[in-house]
């Protein structure tokens, strides 16, 4: 039997999918819902974890960036001054802190002046006049709500970043994009960076890298001048937000030899956009703040937490801080906002935990060269982890403090990423189905990720403010100089603010004993003689306050606030005008300190010594400062009544009489 003719032109029908059944799968196969959903999941989660931070006030080092920084405050005309200084001129002046190798990070300065523009107030004194700068500009303040708002906002951003670059990186192992994204979110090293708004610097630098990372991704899949315009400018941002990020030039070469098998030459020629974009960095920060330079200028350890140490004692103290990151990495228990000279103790190699540390981070060392000789995936975790670190890590540059859980923001992106990248490949758990298989493994990440979520909150409730913050630190960093200070601080300036409090007498005692502890643990610590001097003149005692204040200046000779101090010590306590004239006048003429309670208490010595000319200058001079100075409007009278002159001195007291009347309604 013959078989039937195949019709002429006619093909045979071919069995196939539904083409809406394609569509799906060729979507499941792509990983869209993967890459786009659960990432948008964890970043709202990343952002519920801190959406109590948002009715935090300032604090810590707030005070740096926002409301002790003159340039930040003036808005966007200060911009000018804030892209072309040091990072912390606003605040402590045309020498910053003396800090090696200088600091030039503005995009985040940058941001905040611009906040303060838009969504601030310009500032009015107790007079009713606006509030100027030094150089007569006006200054703004805002509600830290926003700052809090836009952290919490590019925080949430760079979660979800992360899973879709992780997602594009692995796309045959998706574990590694979920439990990584998820583990950087909820991880509770974070909530320093995040609920202090002064580490918007951090959180931009890292959100730009990822940016740069996915502009990478483009280019090797399609060469787009567009792709490799943005990934340039990414990264010069991110070198912006902070030097550290500037560490990754040398990641991106490594990150498209091993994700995306490219030779050598190849991927430095990929590499290029993020070349550009650095040269531009360097140059732009070399002619704004000079070069980087290790020569140390800052002669205190609470600055500068080796300048007097031997380098076996300070790099075996290092290594044991970089142990410690490790630890804190895996377990968060105990955090600190500050771990300040001597709350780490300064130790050898013959320190257990020196060696620990030594051997660690020579262990990784030897395997990231290993595994660069051998394009290995686990050096892009290493790389990510120990790049940003070299910088924070005191070895080459002093950082201002020995640690810090902000330091290891960056590097906890190669933490993260590298367990996700270990628990996908190397215990097989690439996809949710194996991971649902995996019971004991599964039931140790849902514990992982409570305990982590538990201390996150419970962390960044410590951030309400300095109160807050200090009452729970002074426990955790109970031998820090600093963090003694701080807490002492807190509670005196509470107690200057409201000296009528029934609590007034508690605050001053707390303020003491821990001003006291801060100087016994430091004994060269001229602001905790200072202060300790202030206490006691809160307490009236003036006569003990002497000592203090003598103290503070032996230890900083230029000293404004403890010139001020001595010199109303010797005229209000002590009786000695005199002796009280040189340090006021010290003060004031030399080193600015136009505080109007200084000036007045410099314009009562001169009375007091019948210097009565010298006694107006200075009496007008606070009052120009704060014209509605009760205080200040009675002297001032007085000063006239004694000097015949009574239709001024009438003027005076009418002033201060009819403000008196005013404050008391």
């Amino acid at each position: 039997m013959s078989s039937p003719k195949r019709k002429k032109g006619k093909k045979p029908i071919k069995k196939s999918r539904p083409p809406q059944t394609q569509k799906v799968s060729q979507k499941q196969s792509s990983g869209f819902s993967l890459q786009k959903y659960p990432g948008i999941v964890i970043a709202i989660l990343s952002f519920l974890l801190y959406v109590n931070t948002l009715n935090h006030q300032f604090a810590f080092d707030d005070a740096i960036v926002i409301t002790g920084n003159s340039l930040t405050q003036k808005g966007t005309s200060g911009i000018p001054d804030l892209v072309t200084k040091d990072f912390f001129v606003g605040i402590y002046g045309e020498h910053g802190m003396e800090l090696t190798g200088g600091r030039y990070r503005p995009l985040s300065l940058v941001m905040f002046a611009i906040e303060m523009e838009l969504f601030g107030e310009k500032k009015i004194s107790k007079s009713g006049k606006p509030v100027l700068s030094a150089d007569r500009e006006q200054l703004y303040s805002y509600n830290p709500f926003i700052g809090h708002l836009v952290n919490l906002i590019f925080y949430a951003l760079s979660v979800y970043l992360l899973f879709v670059l992780l997602g594009k990186w692995f796309p045959k192992q998706p574990m590694v994009a979920w439990i990584g994204a998820l583990l950087f979110a909820l991880h509770p090293i974070h909530t320093e960076v995040v609920a202090n708004i002064k580490s918007r610097d951090e959180i931009m630098a890292l959100f730009f890298l990822i940016c740069t990372f996915l502009q990478i991704d483009k280019i090797v899949h399609n060469q787009s001048v567009k792709s490799s315009t943005l990934a340039g400018v990414f990264f010069f941002l991110a070198a912006m937000s902070k030097e550290n990020a500037f560490t990754f030039i040398v990641f991106v070469p490594l990150l498209i030899a091993v994700i995306y098998k490219k030779s050598w030459k190849d991927s430095f020629k990929g590499s290029l956009p993020i070349w550009i974009g650095g040269i531009i960095y360097l140059v732009l920060r070399t002619s704004m703040v000079g070069l980087p330079s290790t020569v140390e200028t800052n002669p205190s350890i609470l600055e500068n937490p080796f300048v007097d140490t031997d380098p076996l004692t300070k790099f075996g103290t290092i290594f044991v801080v970089l142990l410690r990151y490790v630890i804190l990495l895996f377990v968060p228990h105990t955090m600190s906002s500050d771990y300040s000279y001597p709350q780490i103790e300064y130790v050898g190699f013959g320190d257990i935990e020196a060696l620990a540390g030594l051997a660690i981070y020579l262990g990784m060392g030897a395997l990231l060269i290993y595994g660069v000789l051998k394009k290995q995936t686990y050096t892009l975790f290493l790389a990510a982890y120990l790049l940003p670190l070299s910088v924070a890590s005191n070895i080459v540059f002093n950082i201002g403090a020995p640690m810090g859980e902000r330091f290891v923001y960056m590097s906890s992106f190669g933490f993260a990423t590298g367990i996700a990248w270990i628990i996908a490949t190397k215990l097989k758990v690439p996809t949710w189905k194996a991971l649902e298989s995996n019971k004991g493994l599964l039931v140790a990440l849902i514990v992982c990720g409570v305990f982590y979520s538990y201390k996150t909150v419970g962390r960044n409730v410590d951030w309400y403010d300095n109160e807050t913050l200090f009452t729970a630190d002074i426990e955790n960093s109970p031998n820090s100089a600093k963090m003694n200070y701080y807490f002492a601080n807190t509670f005196l300036k509470k107690q200057m603010a409201d000296e009528k409090h029934t609590d007034a007498k508690e605050w001053l005692a707390l303020a003491e004993k821990h001003f006291t502890k801060a100087v016994e643990l430091y004994p060269k610590f001229g602001l905790g003689w200072y202060n300790l001097g202030l206490v006691k003149v809160q307490k009236g005692e003036g006569q003990e306050a002497l000592p203090y204040a003598k103290r503070a200046l032996e230890i900083e000779p230029d000293n404004a606030k403890a010139m001020a101090l001595l010199g109303q010590i010797y005229g209000r306590f002590l009786m000695q005008p005199k002796n009280g004239i040189a340090p006021l006048r010290t003060a004031i003429e030399k080193f600015g300190n136009r505080d109007p309670g200084v000036v007045q208490n410099l314009a009562i010595c001169y009375a007091m010594t019948q210097q009565n000319d010298s006694a107006a200058y200075y009496f007008e001079l606070a009052l120009k400062n704060d014209p509605n100075n009760v205080k200040v409007l009675q002297n001032l009278g007085g000063l006239m009544l004694q000097a015949g002159r009574q239709e001024k001195a009438q003027e005076y007291f009418s002033r201060a009489q009819a403000l008196s009347g005013n404050q008391g309604q």
